[in-house]
């Protein structure tokens, strides 16, 4: 029995390998039948798969506040209706290309709201990149002067959300104005 765990262990099915532990301690392993079981460690593998695809879509879209679409509260004076929470939340914005615009005065929450789309969205399987305007231009320059901002709107145009933070706080640049326009990222 340990020379399995070991095996996959080492075919690197750690999903398997803590679905056959789990079946070891509570000794269980020798009392279900082979489909069953087989279907046990399958389950056990994608789960693992699927879990850590998730945890890897969040860390790489770098939010700025870690909140979930569940903790926003439909509240009419700030805008926000509970239908527009349960259309969002379907993700069909994204899958049709269309636009979210979050407006408002400062300090209003409107980041908070952007995080919280960003991270459903990752639940649901989307590669998605949360951006501080500020930061994405200076990442734009920075790609400008080492001769690789085709490979970084390469790079961005592979996500299926992008979200822009901050836009509209500071003036743009020509120069950032084109690079908006060229990146097809608007």
């Amino acid at each position: 029995m340990e020379k399995i765990l070991s095996y996959l262990r080492a075919m690197r099915l750690l999903g398997m390998a803590r679905t056959w532990q789990n079946l070891m301690e509570a000794h269980k392993a020798d009392s279900i039948s082979l489909t069953d079981g087989i279907r046990l460690l399958i389950q056990g593998e994608n789960d693992m798969r699927m879990s850590n695809r998730t945890l890897r879509l969040i860390k790489n879209a770098h939010f700025r506040y870690t909140v979930t679409l569940g903790e926003i509260r439909a509240d009419s004076v700030r805008g926000i209706e509970q239908s527009l929470l349960n259309e969002v939340a379907t993700c069909d914005y994204i899958t049709h290309g269309y636009p979210i615009i979050i407006t408002g005065p400062t300090g209003t929450g409107m980041s908070w709201l952007a995080s919280a789309l960003s991270h459903h969205a990752c639940l649901c399987g989307y590669k998605v990149r949360y951006y501080n305007v500020v930061k994405l231009f200076e990442d734009l320059t920075m790609a400008r002067i080492e001769s690789r901002l085709p490979k970084l709107f390469e790079r961005l145009s592979q996500f299926d959300l992008l979200i822009l933070d901050d836009f509209g706080i500071k003036k743009l640049s020509t120069e950032q104005v084109l690079d908006l326009i060229l990146s097809n990222i608007t």
